[in-house]
């Protein structure tokens, strides 16, 4: 193995160790797939509705002219609820170099672009 491959490998290992220590602090709110805990399934169908999860983000005015701000807010209330389902439904084997969550890991590191 290359010093360069060794180095990828260690990186890989470092945020999937971060990924599953997350993951567990997730599901210990939360609960699992399946299984909710109790205050968790409340919190997570309130963060539904708040975030209309399961509505179109795309928002037109009373003119019918897209309203882009008003769609990109509601993208970014959506995007918070998705992630805590992503966090508490993830598995290793979905987490490969062009997986959402490893993205989203690599991106929320201090420092990252």
């Amino acid at each position: 193995m290359t010093d360069v491959s060794a180095e990828n490998e260690a990186s890989r290992e470092k945020a999937l160790a971060r990924l599953r220590a997350r993951q567990e602090a997730y599901r210990a709110v939360f609960g699992s797939p399946g299984s909710p805990t109790p205050f968790g399934q409340i919190i997570l169908d309130d963060l539904d509705r708040f975030c209309r999860s399961f509505d179109e983000s795309v928002h037109f005015d009373k003119t019918g002219r897209l309203d882009p701000y008003t769609t990109i807010y509601r993208d970014g209330k959506k995007a918070v609820a998705l992630r805590i389902h992503q966090m508490i439904e993830w598995s290793e084997p979905n987490a490969d170099s062009s997986g959402s969550l490893e993205h989203s890991e690599r991106s929320s590191e201090p420092g990252a672009g």
